[in-house]
């Protein structure tokens, strides 16, 4: 598959809990394709979502107490007992005795420093006493799978999918390519309309055509930004309460005017003409669209690009 493990954290509550006493939270998952026995990988479902070890959290949007190793606020011992105590029960529910667990969280390490700082002392002290039996590095998953091989263990098989996937009783998080099936209309229209302003701006560039390159810039970039930004696995997905969804909207109308005005720059270029440039709806004919059947009806000339 061109990967050698995949690492996920949401799998169904009750899967998990199912799991954890098995110590089957890693498994070889074989998915059921007509590739067989070539589309297998290795699966570990991480411990505590993709969060740091409970009270141990040392980001500016937490408040877990610092670790402290002077004289005058001195718990860098009990800390640290705590963190090994956190890890040897996470050890009950895995097969080998080498564990891996994540720092950080969403929007964290704007103070990298800090975090790291009160690791580096935690860290520290637990190597520096091997009697907590417990021995803790920074690594990543690629460190972690070279030492995981080291071990002779056998990992449980699976076979279907990890749908349908709740977190919590009663909340199921289904529908991702149904859901809210206007704002992924819009989102394709709108990446339609992006591709195509950005082909323009390049027949432009190659033909000699003047166009405002900063104003251009700005617009299209914007644009990419509004695209990137509903690329989110809670926006084109549609798992977003209404009032999300209504910014994701707003912030797709910016976008296709945005666009709709750089494609209106090129074309009074590309004519020569001071011509207004008006766009129809997506999937919509001409009678359906005002500007065309106006011309229609008045007998006016018009530029008609499809994309």
């Amino acid at each position: 598959m061109g990967f050698d493990a995949v690492f996920m954290s949401r799998i169904d509550y009750q899967d998990k809990r199912r799991r954890m006493p098995k110590k089957e939270l890693e498994m070889v998952w074989i998915p059921e394709t007509s590739q067989g026995l070539d589309n297998q990988i290795f699966t570990h479902v991480t411990y505590n979502h993709y969060s740091p070890p409970p009270g141990f959290c040392f980001d500016v949007l937490c408040r877990h107490t610092p670790v402290m190793d002077d004289k005058r606020n001195y718990n860098v011992d009990s800390r640290a007992k705590s963190l090994v105590d956190y890890f040897k029960e996470q050890s009950k529910y895995y097969k080998t005795n080498i564990l891996m667990h994540t720092l950080g969280d969403d929007f964290h390490y704007r103070n990298a420093n800090q975090n790291f700082k009160n690791y580096d002392k935690v860290l520290k002290y637990i190597n520096d006493h091997p009697d907590l039996g417990v021995k803790i590095r920074y690594s990543t998953p690629v460190q972690y799978l070279e030492e995981l091989k080291t071990k002779n263990v056998e990992f449980p098989e699976k076979k279907d999918d990890f749908f349908p996937y709740a977190d919590i009783p009663h909340g199921y998080w289904t529908g991702f390519f149904t859901t809210r099936p206007a704002l992924k209309g819009y989102l394709r229209e709108v990446g339609k309309l992006f591709q195509a302003t950005k082909k323009a701006i390049v027949l432009a560039s190659l033909g000699g055509y003047e166009i405002a390159v900063n104003k251009t810039s700005y617009s299209l970039r914007k644009m990419a930004q509004s695209m990137g930004t509903l690329q989110h696995h809670d926006a084109v997905t549609g798992t977003s309460k209404k009032l999300v969804v209504d910014d994701y909207s707003k912030m797709l109308d910016e976008a296709r005017q945005k666009g709709v005005e750089i494609y209106g720059d090129i074309v009074r270029e590309f004519s020569g003409t001071n011509q207004s440039v008006l766009t129809c709806e997506w999937n919509s004919s001409a009678v359906e669209c005002p500007p065309v059947k106006q011309s229609l009806v008045e007998g006016k000339s018009m530029y008609l690009r499809v994309f």
